[in-house]
């Protein structure tokens, strides 16, 4: 499948390691299968690294003679293994290793992202102070009236690309300095932190599989239908105080959990000699 194979048509992608494959119309494997193969192959040589972008579908159909619809399919399986991701308007791009968040802490997403090597970034769509209803409250363990909450509605982002939609809400008594302004220059958790004397102590957070509908797609820059977590954490001061309620949707292909095992059994039923 793999050889070098020449054409003057294409210019300014003609340096495009892509193109100094060829596809075998006579293989047993698809044609998107041969370009997945390619794609794939060029990004583990190192020929196309993080943030390049691909060829474009236009450019791909002229130079190997085949449909939008095959690259269109070779395209989906490479994003379905977190091997590139699509910019609406802008291209197709290599992507970084999928961000892993260890679901033994709470370090927060800046910290995690930036552990990982890359930037992080937030997108404010909604910030204001209202008071919480009944739901809320019962995740607050409080009562009575006039509670109130900062609503923080935002895209979190690694290296520019949007990996979930956060809804935090976090007590006006506990952090009257948010901004819509501050949450997208500052970490929320710095904040906390260092403003408000916030020390997280401890928190769980749920799991559960299910899809991007329309509006979360088109925020999360993603195919409608993508496989997602729907997350929601409750995080708490040493005290029990509730302090955050967060409820998320991560994509499934730009992000990965790591749940560390240990063995609590004092006498394992059976060891390896």
């Amino acid at each position: 499948m793999a050889g070098e194979f020449e054409n003057n048509d294409i210019n300014h992608s003609s340096k495009n390691p892509i193109f100094s494959y060829e596809l075998d119309k006579m293989d047993e494997n698809p044609l998107y299968h041969q370009l997945v193969l390619i794609v794939r192959q060029s990004i583990n040589s190192g020929a196309l690294n993080i943030n390049d972008e691909l060829p474009s579908e236009a450019e791909l159909c002229k130079f190997f003679g085949i449909s939008r619809s095959t690259v269109r399919q070779a395209f989906a399986q490479l994003e379905k293994e977190g091997l590139v991701y699509r910019r609406r308007g802008l291209g197709t791009f290599v992507a970084n290793l999928k961000l892993k968040k260890n679901v033994n802490s709470l370090y927060s997403f800046t910290t995690q992202t930036i552990l990982a090597g890359m930037t992080p970034s937030s997108k404010v769509i909604k910030f204001s102070v209202i008071e919480a209803d009944f739901e809320l409250m019962q995740a607050f363990k409080v009562k009575g009236t006039n509670f109130k909450v900062n609503d923080i509605y935002r895209v979190r982002k690694a290296d520019g690309v949007p990996l979930l939609l956060e809804h935090t809400y976090i007590p006006y008594s506990i952090c009257p300095v948010l901004t819509a302004q501050r949450l997208e220059e500052d970490s929320l958790y710095s904040i906390l932190t260092s403003e408000c004397g916030v020390l997280p102590h401890h928190g769980y957070e749920s799991y559960e599989v299910t899809q991007t509908d329309k509006k979360t797609s088109s925020l999360l820059e993603c195919p409608v239908g993508t496989l997602a977590f729907a997350v929601e954490r409750i995080a708490s001061l040493e005290n029990n105080e509730v302090y955050e309620v967060t409820r998320s949707i991560v994509r499934g292909d730009r992000l990965k959990y790591e749940v560390p095992l240990t063995n609590d059994i004092d006498s394992p039923y059976r060891k390896f000699k």
